[in-house]
């Protein structure tokens, strides 16, 4: 894996000489969601309600993004790509706090030192997933990704629920992951054609 740039995921592994052009079905395998071992993690303090609506928040994203271009399917099989993703961290928004940052400057100054120290603001919500894109014929890795996002003030005041901020992530990976997939098979419709 390497260092992602230009708006990419943290880290991004994409395997040379893949043929992205053939997959025209996409099957997402229910996401995981991975418990931490250390014990003042919040993902451990979250009930199994919970856990479960992030699940489902995670795979409707991508289904509702990849669905546009690909054939959603329930198994594996030629012309098959496979997405195997885990959630395995989180921090709910805390939607009270965020207002009241956004009001006094002190809470604001200490925001901006917490997001500098640990790259999230005071109030908003921040997760990470891993991923691997998976041939559904040969279960060869294709892809992978490991990212973590926080949201914003922006983003959290326009929920009212402690996942919007981690919903707004879901969201952004899937729009992420359905340009990356097309730019795949454009550039190489192109060389192809000779464009």
């Amino acid at each position: 894996m390497r260092q992602g740039t230009n708006g990419q995921a943290n880290l991004v592994y994409f395997r040379h000489k893949v043929n992205w052009t053939k997959y025209a079905k996409i099957w997402i395998k229910p996401i995981e969601l991975w418990m931490s071992d250390n014990p003042k993690s919040p993902m451990n303090k979250v009930s199994p309600e919970n856990r479960q609506k992030l699940i489902e928040l995670f795979h409707t994203a991508l289904f509702n993004k990849l669905s546009n271009n690909y054939t959603i399917v329930e198994k594996d099989g030629p012309d098959v790509l496979i997405i195997h993703a885990a959630i395995t961290d989180f921090m709910r928004s805390k939607p009270v706090i965020g207002g009241i940052s956004a009001i006094y400057v002190p809470f604001k100054l200490l925001s901006l030192v917490k997001q500098t120290l640990q790259g999230t603001a005071i109030g908003v919500g921040s997760v990470t997933i891993e991923a691997e894109l998976l041939d559904g014929e040969t279960n060869d890795r294709l892809a992978a990704v490991l990212d973590a996002r926080s949201g914003t003030l922006a983003i959290c005041s326009k929920f009212t629920t402690t996942f919007g901020d981690i919903e707004k992530s879901f969201q952004w990976w899937a729009e992420r992951l359905e340009t990356r997939l097309a730019e795949e098979k454009a550039s190489q419709t192109e060389s192809k054609t000779g464009l």
